[in-house]
């Protein structure tokens, strides 16, 4: 299966304050990485920090980045400018997330590759999605869906498919949202996505309990824990 860089979420949320083992083991893999093992934890670092510490996830991001620059490794360079924009979008500088974002699809498109482009895409819905602007958000989701697809990237179908969920969930729209988490929760499976499994289990659950099949909901409860 191939590797995916998709990350762009909403509704997945991280402990501020707590051991994290996994970024406890990229900071100690990065003190003997060299080259491009280097620059792909420093953008794994800055991944990982994003909802934990601006800060942090910037600081990796824009040294992952001066890094890339110097091996001319455009793919790593689009994945430190999807994290920069991710950053500005979480610290409400809109016009800077755009641009980082813009970048990275760009280079999406110029190296032809598929899970850059999908990841890009995915991360523009998120930025209208944060705004509750779900009519420009929907679009970008379904081209990171189509993306994914003609790249064979079932990984990489989950989160626009959960995404799209949340927002038919918010709309009313519960028959369209149990079909995308359905849809989300069999490529989970598929890719043993753990979190996206959980994700759609939970979401399925909440729309039984709208619909008031408690009982649905409660053992469907039961799985996703």
């Amino acid at each position: 299966m191939k590797k995916v860089f998709l990350f762009y979420i909403f509704i997945t949320t991280i402990p501020l304050f707590c051991s994290n083992p996994v970024i406890d083991s990229l900071e100690t893999a990065l003190s003997k990485a060299m080259g491009i093992q280097r620059i792909e934890i420093l953008n794994d670092l800055g991944m990982n920090y994003l909802n934990i510490s601006s800060e942090k996830s910037l600081e990796y991001a824009r040294k992952a980045l001066t890094e890339a620059e110097k091996y001319n490794n455009q793919k790593e360079q689009s994945k430190s400018f999807y994290i920069l924009g991710s950053n500005y979008d979480n610290l409400q500088e809109p016009e800077k997330a755009l641009q980082y974002l813009d970048k990275a699809l760009k280079i999406g498109r110029e190296i032809d590759d598929k899970s850059v482009i999908a990841t890009a895409y995915n991360g523009f819905g998120g930025f209208y999605y944060a705004r509750s602007d779900y009519d420009k958000a929907i679009p970008y989701y379904q081209k990171s869906l189509q993306t994914a697809k003609e790249g064979g990237l079932t990984e990489g179908l989950t989160l626009p498919l959960l995404n799209m969920a949340q927002i038919y969930f918010y709309r009313g729209q519960f028959d369209k949202s149990l079909d995308h988490y359905q849809q989300a929760l069999e490529n989970s499976e598929k890719s043993s996505f753990n979190a996206g499994i959980a994700h759609s289990y939970r979401g399925i659950a909440k729309i039984y309990q709208k619909w008031e099949k408690y009982d649905k909901a409660n053992e469907l409860s039961i799985i996703k824990s």
